[in-house]
């Protein structure tokens, strides 16, 4: 919802969360950028959905890169990334409308990263993100593959 979320939308959401008591999620990636652009001054979605209270949101692909990488503390780093991410996103975007739900829509990845950053290193970080930009381009060879056969 949020990417539709409009103010008219986060009052009718709030209506219903209160007049039914209901918990109100989300799925992550709520930014309205999504993968394919980065906004500096932050996310206006976020204020529509604190105003229709939602309880708790998942962290998204996008949230959880740009977290990981902001944890360099490298002024180097995130402008280039940055750069990247506005070229590469549609083509994450294209990889995700594949992804069958096997592997946890990539969640394997971003787990590995985890747990290597708990354990403070930082190459099993690096091969596990690189992993997971890989097997978007994998996921990307199978589709050309498969469209150029048809």
């Amino acid at each position: 919802m949020p990417r539709r979320l409009d103010a008219v939308a986060a009052d009718t959401l709030r209506t219903l969360k209160d007049r039914y008591n209901a918990l109100l999620l989300d799925a992550g990636d709520a930014c309205w950028a999504g993968n394919v652009y980065y906004r500096p001054g932050g996310e206006p979605v976020f204020d529509l959905m604190n105003g229709a209270g939602y309880d708790a949101m998942t962290v998204g692909n996008r949230e959880f890169h740009f977290t990981l990488y902001r944890l360099s503390g490298s002024a180097v780093l995130l402008p280039i990334i940055e750069s990247l991410w506005l070229q590469f996103g549609p083509y994450i975007r294209r990889s995700a409308e594949f992804f069958d739900g096997r592997e946890g829509r990539g969640a394997k990845h971003h787990t590995e990263a985890l747990r290597a950053l708990k354990r403070r290193d930082p190459a099993k970080v690096r091969h596990a993100i690189e992993r997971d930009i890989q097997r978007a381009f994998e996921i990307l060879a199978d589709i050309w593959k498969r469209e150029a056969q048809a």
